[in-house]
């Protein structure tokens, strides 16, 4: 038998070689899928990826967006109240003390007012402004504003009844001006002093107007334009910068504002425990009448001092 040629591949060998071969092929493959695959690091999904959700309230999102999937721990729930703005910023609906102009009972209204009625007597009330301007016959009544031009004309004894009444015109011959707020009085205005009602009479001199009057009686004033009177209040007056008060002042207490005019015979009335004394003229007298017994035991006392043996 002759040796083996070096160099030489006989068909056996060849066979044998690309059968090693492919098995150790196929060895490698699967001891490469066996090792993870190593993961990319990938950057946060920006707002124009993952956009912000809008949920209305009242709605119940139907499913989990992707970017919460892997987020551990419960999501929390959508905040549906009424109370909360886009910015997130809790915020409290306005309050508001309504004065039924039917039965003077006096209740608060919170948030809008939408055809309210009165609890008490069950009368719907009228919530609109009101301006009158030119002849208007019959009562104004209203929870709203009431807006009294200057060529306004009402009939005899009528009743305007608004939260504030502005007044311009003449409202003289009126029989009462219910106000739940305060009475604004512009140039031009005419009123009786007694016509004036409400929870809280406080009047107020609109600023840059003039306003003359014979009398004017109420419990707050508030002067930032130009009056000329004869005042009397019963809580207190202020003048503001700017106003000025021409005439005569009587009441318990007037604040005068830096910048502000008086030109007025100014009379404080206050009792000893600051409250107003209803009469003034009384409590004088009594303080003279005590003065003069203090004086008359006195002067009895030392000109017969045998009396008190």
């Amino acid at each position: 038998m002759s040796a083996r040629k070096s160099g030489i591949i006989d068909g056996f060998t060849s066979v044998q070689a690309v059968k090693h071969a492919a098995e150790r092929g196929r060895a490698r493959a699967r001891t490469v899928s066996a090792e993870p695959e190593p993961q990319e690091k990938t950057a946060a999904p920006t707002h124009a990826e993952n956009p912000l959700r809008v949920i209305r309230p009242g709605a119940v999102p139907t499913s989990v967006p992707p970017s919460d999937a892997g987020a551990s721990g419960p999501h929390p729930e959508p905040r549906t109240s009424g109370m909360e703005n886009v910015s997130g910023v809790r915020t409290m609906p306005s309050r508001r003390t309504v004065v039924c102009y039917v039965c003077g009972y006096s209740h608060t209204v919170t948030g809008m007012l939408r055809d309210p009625f009165c609890p008490k007597c069950k009368s719907k009330l009228k919530t609109g402004d009101v301006m009158v301007s030119g002849p208007y016959s019959g009562d104004v009544e209203t929870i709203g504003d009431v807006r009294i031009m200057s060529d306004a004309r009402f009939d005899d004894g009528a009743k305007i009844t608004g939260r504030c009444i502005f007044v311009s015109g003449d409202v003289s011959n009126t029989g009462s001006l219910n106000f739940m707020e305060k009475l604004v009085l512009r140039s031009g205005c005419k009123l009786r002093s007694g016509s004036l009602g409400g929870r809280n009479t406080e009047v107020e001199i609109a600023s840059g107007e003039s306003v003359v009057l014979d009398e004017l009686i109420c419990e707050n004033l508030l002067v930032n334009g130009h009056v000329k009177s004869s005042i009397q209040v019963s809580c207190s007056a202020s003048i503001s910068a700017g106003g000025f008060l021409e005439g005569s002042f009587s009441g318990p207490a007037l604040r005068v504002e830096d910048g502000a005019g008086l030109i007025a015979d100014v009379h404080i009335e206050r009792s000893d425990d600051g409250v107003e004394n209803p009469h003034p003229a009384r409590a004088g007298s009594v303080l003279r009448n005590a003065v003069r017994i203090i004086a008359f035991f006195l002067a009895l006392s030392l000109g017969a001092p045998s009396l008190w043996r």
